[in-house]
């Protein structure tokens, strides 16, 4: 299956974040108000707002990775990704876009683009597991406690922004695939397996191969 028409493109996002975008001039100025709700949201808002404009960028990196093999290029895109304050999913994947094009190449004359893929795969799915208990210790903190400040329970419990799916799995195979070494064939098809149990198991339809 192609990658690119899976979910969690940044073209999608871009939908997604529409009412965001046409906030933006309340989103540049100060709130009338000082409630703390209205800062939680003003906070949460800005942070989309940055990630969605490095999504934009690495997004166009990839095309620059599609049309040329450059290895200039992917180290950019892993420099953004880097350089975000609330790194997603959207963006996750698309420097794995970046890589899957630059296969079977170098990034910087040591790492492969295959390996690196990996790597950026499993540090996905640590990012994951911390986030996701973060966000049910938030939920139990607040279901135990009723006297949680206004702040507090406006701004809920922490938010999962990264989530591996099917395209970041997907997009990885196709960097090892591209690799053309029997190393790489096995680690795709152990990453296929894995795709199947998670999905088997969770029934979770953004696993579903």
């Amino acid at each position: 299956m192609d990658s690119d028409s899976l979910e969690g493109s940044p073209s999608e996002e871009s939908n997604r974040l529409a009412p965001l975008k046409s906030d933006a001039a309340s989103a540049g100025t100060p709130f009338n108000s000082n409630s703390d709700q209205q800062s939680s949201t003003f906070i949460i808002r800005n942070n989309d707002l940055e990630t969605y404009e490095i999504n934009l960028q690495s997004a166009a990196l990839a095309e620059q990775c599609a049309k040329r093999k450059n290895a200039t290029a992917a180290v950019e895109a892993v420099k953004l990704l880097r350089s975000m304050s609330h790194p997603d999913t959207v963006a996750y994947n698309t420097v794995l876009k970046v890589l899957a094009k630059l296969s079977p190449y170098k990034t910087d004359g040591r790492q492969s683009a295959a390996s690196l893929a990996l790597s950026i795969l499993s540090e996905m799915k640590d990012l994951y597991q911390q986030q996701l208990a973060a966000n049910q210790k938030g939920y139990t903190r607040m279901a135990d406690n009723g006297s949680l400040s206004e702040a507090a329970s406006a701004q809920g419990a922490p938010r999962i922004h990264v989530k591996p799916n099917v395209r970041s799995y997907s997009t990885v195979m196709d960097a090892l695939a591209r690799n053309g070494k029997v190393e790489s064939a096995e680690q795709a098809e152990a990453l296929l397996a894995e795709l199947h149990d998670a999905y088997y198991e969770t029934d979770d339809w953004a696993m579903q191969p």
